[in-house]
């Protein structure tokens, strides 16, 4: 593979997860045309677990700042009030979606994979989706299956 891919995931401070991730990551071929993309809006900032990954960027949502895209979450929504709004405002987690936009918008690649943190991944799953992705002429693809 030889095009270069940015892969996404996101936490929100689950260290657990994280020794899945840098398997994931480290068994994906062709490691030199990656970057690991990691949005996490937990407490803590884990840094310190990636930094010896190569073209890894790790982007810790601090309290403020976390706070300050809610409410810009808010304040686009027609009804500010909604029950969903509110919780998300209590629970002072930013959706999945967000985060994973964020994690796009930080990336420097032009081919963009989604991870998810709690998934083992075949090595070749990334290689595989830029194939098709090529041969169909696809700008997107997505899985809706999980292989047991």
């Amino acid at each position: 593979m030889t095009d270069k891919v940015s892969i996404v995931t996101i936490l929100h401070g689950e260290t657990e997860f994280i020794p899945l991730i840098l398997d994931n990551y480290k068994n994906f071929k062709d490691s030199d045309n990656l970057e690991l993309v990691v949005v996490d809006d937990g407490k803590e900032n884990l840094s310190s677990y990636f930094k010896e990954i190569k073209n890894c960027f790790y982007f810790h949502l601090n309290k403020e700042e976390k706070e300050k895209f809610i409410d810009q979450i808010i304040e686009g929504y027609k009804q500010p009030n909604s029950s969903g709004l509110k919780y998300l405002k209590k629970k002072k987690s930013l959706p999945n979606g967000f985060k994973r936009d964020y994690g796009c918008g930080m990336s420097s690649h032009p081919y963009l994979f989604h991870m998810n943190a709690d998934c083992i991944y075949h090595k070749k799953s990334i290689e595989r989706k830029i194939k098709f992705m090529k041969k169909v002429g696809a700008e997107c693809i997505y899985c809706d299956t999980t292989l047991c």
